[in-house]
């Protein structure tokens, strides 16, 4: 069924397009893919005129949607010229200022230009253009912003290409008696006693139990480490027998965390950014408290060998911000009851196989990797 646009579907072109709801407005042959929301463009607004003669199903050439996200988010990013950029769920507080706000967005798109500056503002409910996002230190709130260029004109604005790695769920694997796991282990224990983040330990007479060695840079992309040169951030001059051949079991290249926290640290659900005073940053809902926490100062307070690489940190954060915030979001690999090795079928079935042997290899193999 066609409903032809008439004016009372939109309002004057100088305050710019409602609102609609594809369940409510269109059939249900209409490309629905769930409970998505359809926001008109601003390039619409300039076309008004002729946009009053055509049907709904034809106006879906001019809209851009708000996908259907693997995580839940209250804060949504538009371009000027159509499309859905990115979002994240900011908690309240969120930590995050308008600033890194800029910094973040930045991170997510492309613009025509190498370093072409560009301005954030409010998307009014009405899909009107409002005030200007300020580049300040203030906080920043959940709602819908576009990208416009830095004059305030339209700017097309697209997903950034770059990808984030795949990262699947990981164990303590250096639980595992090899030298290096076991360097590892026991200098993160020494150095960190709780949890970084929430600064709990385990219990009286176990202190460790429930605790994990994590690693910010995962072993199961050492090619990728190689590759990139990576080795470069860890200053630890410690015996190769002891961090490995490629330094990745230096304690630069480690946090003391708790299961529920290493998991998601595992995920990149949240992560550190070691320029805002090694502060959490949180792109999911927060369910474990950390949003806004200090990464405990045993990190950095000890010696240089052990002291926490602000480059691998960087990495995460940035690893982070593309696996949430960039487009609709990704998933963490979950291979819940198919982990085992007994049943390989269902990893080589999965679109990115070859991707995802590769990593479940690396996990299953790193308890090996020892210098000779």
């Amino acid at each position: 069924m066609q409903v032809p646009i008439t004016a009372s579907d939109l309002v004057a072109p100088n305050a710019g397009l409602r609102v609609w709801d594809l369940d409510e407005t269109l059939d249900h042959g209409s490309l629905r893919r769930g409970r998505q929301q359809a926001v008109l463009i601003g390039k619409v607004r300039r076309r008004w005129r002729a946009l009053q003669t055509r049907d709904k199903p034809e106006l879906l050439a001019f809209l851009s949607y708000i996908p259907t996200t693997p995580n839940r988010r209250n804060t949504h990013i538009f371009s000027s010229t159509g499309g859905y950029l990115g979002g994240l769920w900011l908690a309240d507080p969120s930590f995050i200022t308008r600033q890194m706000f800029y910094d973040l967005t930045g991170r997510i798109i492309r613009l025509p230009r190498p370093n072409q500056r560009f301005r954030i503002y409010h998307l009014n409910e009405n899909n009107s253009t409002g005030m200007l996002l300020r580049n300040d230190h203030d906080e920043v709130r959940p709602g819908r912003y576009v990208i416009m260029s830095s004059t305030g004109r339209d700017v097309p604005a697209t997903i950034t290409s770059e990808q984030p790695i795949r990262r699947i769920p990981s164990t303590d694997s250096s639980r595992d008696q090899r030298t290096n796991q076991r360097h590892f282990r026991d200098g993160l224990q020494a150095r960190d006693e709780h949890c970084v983040i929430t600064g709990r330990g385990g219990r009286q007479g176990r202190p460790m139990e429930g605790l994990a060695a994590s690693h910010i840079y995962p072993v199961a992309q050492l090619g990728n480490w190689m590759q990139q040169g990576h080795e470069q951030w860890i200053t630890d001059d410690t015996d190769a027998h002891r961090i490995g051949p490629n330094r990745m079991f230096s304690l630069q290249n480690g946090l003391l965390l708790e299961a529920g926290v290493h998991a998601a640290f595992d995920g990149f659900s949240f992560s550190i950014n070691p320029d805002k005073g090694y502060r959490v940053v949180c792109f999911v809902e927060d369910t474990l408290g950390a949003s806004g926490r200090i990464l405990s100062p045993t990190t950095r307070n000890c010696d240089r060998n052990s002291s926490v690489s602000d480059e691998c940190l960087r990495w995460h954060y940035h690893q982070a911000v593309l696996t949430y915030m960039r487009g609709a979001g990704e998933l963490v690999w979950d291979l819940g009851d198919h982990h085992e090795m007994g049943d390989m079928e269902a990893l080589i079935a999965r679109e990115d196989a070859a991707e995802a042997l590769e990593a479940e290899f690396a996990m299953r193999l790193m308890p090996y990797v020892e210098a000779k």
